[in-house]
Order: C-alpha cells, then structure tokens, then sequence
C-alpha cells in the first residue's frame, strides 16, 4: 500500500502519532524477541537469515546454533554466492555453523564450504555488491514505521521532514525521539537520509522488499493467501522471488 497524501480527520487513528509509533517499535521487538537497541546493530544479511522462508533457525541451547533449509534455497544461496557477498555471508555462516555442530551441511553448499575449511573460499569477495553496515536493522524499523504513520495520518499532515527546518511535528523527529527511550540514539537529519535521502534508496528497497516478506507472512496466517512466494536474495542483493525477480 503506497502512502497517502491526506487522511481525512474522522478517519484518523485514536491515539498520536508518537504512541503509534511506540507500538510499532512493540511489535518489532516482540516479532524478533530482540530490543530495539540489539535490532539497531543486525545487518542485512543477519535479517536475511531470520527472514528467508524455509531457512529454520535451530538453537538447542543458549550458546549453540545450526540451520536447516530445502535444497532449493540452498542452492539459490550457493549460486548467488559466487558473486554476491551478502549471499556468500549468508552461506558462511550456515556452513561454520551445521559443521561445528555436527549437523549436515546441505548438499548444494557443500562445495564452497570445502573451500572455506580449506582457507580458499574465492566466491562472493571483491565483486559486486556492498557489505552491510550496522545499521540496517535501524533502518528497517524506521521504514516500517515511517509506512505505517504515513498511511495512519498521511504525508500532509506528517511528512518526513520539512524544508524550512520549521518546528512543525515530523516523522523523523518522532522517530529520533522514540528510538532515543529504548536507547538507540541517532540525529534527525541521520533518520531524514535514511527515509528519503537518495544515497540510502537501496537500503529502502531491501527494507520494502523484506516488509513485503512479512505481510505476505501474516496473509498466510489468516488464510487470505495460500501459496507465499519464496524469497532470496539475488544479485545486487535485492530480495527475489525465486524463479522471477521482485521490483
């Protein structure tokens, strides 16, 4: 749903947009059983992980971890590897782990993790696509929320920013401020870049693209839809649908 650009009054939400955006916050640190503070440092192919249908984290105890995933998302994330970092992060830490564990590594893997036991891994490094920082998980929550108040009370009546630096109540102070009561403390123009500046369009796609993901989830859930699509990431690092790419 894209955002409007006015909501009409007797449609908007009871509470205000600073609560709203409080209970966003509540549904992401439930959703991963995180604070906002550790989602703050996940980076993107971290997210991917936890977000990648099929790809089942196992955690048999506290300081233990392996993963199990059918062969055609293991072999999707072996083929992207080969030229895409994030992916070849991905499949590393797939690798240590089920072998460090004992648990099979699956099939489709198996050659490049010979080649990291080997110390000769050659794919996924110094070739195209940008290793992600530490704020990727940041800038998810802040896009999701950003959607969500857009559409709950609409751009005109709260847009991102304003042009003349006015005092007037904006999605990126309300964010600065939020984000500050759980400990994550980032500057207004930092939340302005990563909402609409040019330079963090990519991470927006990535962050709409994993959004997406979550909503076709919860579709599922309550049976609207029977059949989710089945997502990994491609080249650039952009999330596809296997089979076709997602624009």
């Amino acid at each position: 749903m894209q955002p409007t650009d006015d909501v009409p009054d007797d449609e908007l939400p009871d509470c205000s947009p600073m609560q709203l955006a409080r209970e966003i916050i509540d549904v992401a640190e439930e959703a991963t059983k995180s604070s906002l503070k550790e989602i703050a440092q996940f980076t993107y192919p971290r997210i991917l992980i936890s977000v990648t249908p099929g790809l089942e984290e196992v955690s048999p105890a506290p300081d233990r971890l392996f993963y199990r995933l059918p062969d055609q998302v293991a072999l999707a994330l072996a083929v992207q590897a080969h030229g895409e970092p994030n992916a070849m992060q991905i499949v590393t830490e797939i690798c240590v782990c089920n072998t460090w564990e004992g648990v099979p590594v699956p099939k489709p893997m198996r050659p490049i993790c010979m080649a990291l036991i080997r110390g000769t891994p050659k794919v996924g490094t110094g070739q195209r696509g940008v290793r992600e920082g530490q704020n990727f998980g940041a800038i998810l929550v802040a896009r999701a929320a950003a959607l969500y108040l857009e559409n709950a009370f609409g751009k005109k009546r709260l847009p991102i920013s304003t042009s003349d630096g006015s005092a007037k109540q904006t999605i990126a102070v309300i964010l600065k401020e939020v984000f500050a009561e759980r400990g994550v403390h980032r500057s207004r123009v930092t939340f302005e870049g990563w909402l609409s500046n040019k330079k963090h369009q990519k991470n927006r796609d990535r962050a709409d693209a994993i959004i997406r993901m979550i909503r076709e989830r919860e579709l599922e859930h309550f049976g609207l839809i029977k059949r989710p699509h089945n997502w990994v990431v491609g080249p650039g690092a952009q999330l596809w649908e296997i089979g076709r790419v997602i624009r």
